[in-house]
């Protein structure tokens, strides 16, 4: 079962993410810069003894919701979660230095090349032209890791084809029976149909060529391009994000968390948890709050308010102010040390988080329904966009497993 990890299986687990990271080879612990990323990490020891005394009890990964704070509530600044606040500065500055360079190694090994991009633009940029010719007035936007720049070598396509007037659920289903004829007729591929699914999908997998991504084609999903575009600013806002994203994402991969469709985390959930890390230790501000502060107007998609600040003048101010309240000189610069984030991300979630709502945004917490804590979801990452919906949807079975 998953565990809040104490101090020495922490240092246990840090030790071997930086093995994996960095590709030093050993008997118990593979690297993650080989070829495969279908390498489980062996789990830890669940014997006695193995956190120490075997009387001890030992909580959950995901507790029982305690109140959970805002984004900018002051008492954030009490205790930030900075991995450099232990004794030994200088060792474990060189340790989380050493680390950002392996987490550098790893997201170049990792990238997709010019080429590879060049090919899947070109194969969406087809598949696009084709549907158009099927589908008069309907047009193909990528959303999801391809439209933020997370795009790593395996990754599926997330598009959404946008078909005006085709806004209810039969109508979704009937304008993916569409697509999936008209990708069999110029490929003669079978597109798999999920339409059960919370949102129907259509995915093609193109046998011609083995090295082209697998697309996942929704219909109509404008609130995950408004996602997409807040990603997009926060990492514009932090560059720092990206590297410290895909470290946790394929971290997450290897350790079979990462999976929505069976019930784990899903990369954008990993992703809106990095950027609540940062928020907290005071590196990003709330680019929603912001934009509501300043007064801009609303930016309504499917009748949910989807603005936020894009103005980086703005944003660079505002991450200014909130670096004059920053405790932790190390992690502090903008694009500093990744390695230290890191840690700080997975010192937070294993062992400081109580439960309540992982947000970014401070209105968050009280928009969440109480049933959604009677239902059991008591580990919840809320959608930016869609008050109370959980982006996580972690299956109750996942949430502790051994």
């Amino acid at each position: 079962m998953l565990v809040v990890l104490p101090r020495r299986a922490r240092r246990v687990l840090e030790a071997a993410l930086r093995r994996q990271l960095s590709g030093v080879a050993s008997k118990d612990a593979p690297s993650l810069v080989g070829q495969s990323l279908s390498w489980v990490p062996p789990r830890f020891s669940e014997g006695p003894g193995a956190w120490g005394s075997s009387s001890r009890r030992r909580r959950a990964a995901f507790p029982q919701p305690s109140e959970a704070g805002a984004v900018t509530d002051p008492a954030l600044a009490s205790s930030p979660s900075s991995p450099s606040s232990s004794s030994g500065g200088g060792r474990a500055a060189r340790r989380s230095q050493q680390l950002t360079d392996e987490i550098d190694a790893l997201v170049q090994k990792w990238q997709a090349s010019e080429e590879q991009l060049r090919r899947r633009d070109e194969a969406v940029q087809d598949l696009r032209r084709q549907l158009q010719a099927a589908i008069p007035g309907s047009d193909l936007l990528p959303f999801g890791s391809v439209a933020t720049g997370l795009w790593l070598k395996g990754s599926d396509v997330d598009l959404s084809l946008q078909v005006p007037g085709s806004e209810g659920r039969v109508e979704t289903k009937m304008v993916l029976h569409r697509v999936g004829a008209a990708i069999h007729r110029f490929s003669g591929d079978k597109a798999e149909r999920r339409l059960t699914a919370r949102v129907p999908v259509l995915r093609w997998t193109p046998s011609h060529d083995k090295n082209l991504p697998c697309c996942d084609i929704s219909v109509n999903n404008l609130l995950a391009l408004a996602n997409s575009k807040l990603i997009c600013a926060y990492i514009a806002a932090e560059p720092g994000l990206r590297n410290l994203a895909v470290a946790i994402k394929t971290w997450a991969r290897a350790r079979g968390i990462n999976d929505r469709s069976r019930g784990t985390l899903s990369s954008f959930a990993l992703t809106l948890m990095a950027v609540h890390v940062l928020q907290r230790q005071r590196i990003l501000p709330s680019l929603q709050d912001l934009a509501v502060l300043r007064g801009e107007p609303r930016y309504e998609v499917m009748g949910f308010d989807c603005r936020f600040c894009t103005d980086p003048e703005v944003i660079s101010q505002e991450a200014a102010r909130l670096g004059t309240l920053h405790r932790d000189d190390e992690i502090r610069p903008r694009g500093g040390n990744l390695g230290a984030l890191l840690l700080a991300f997975f010192k937070y979630f294993g062992s400081e988080y109580r439960g309540g709502v992982i947000a970014v945004r401070s209105s968050a917490t009280t928009e969440v329904k109480a049933s959604e804590w009677a239902s059991g979801r008591f580990f919840l990452v809320d959608n930016p966009f869609e008050p109370g919906k959980d982006v996580a949807n972690v299956d109750t079975g996942q949430q502790t497993r051994s």
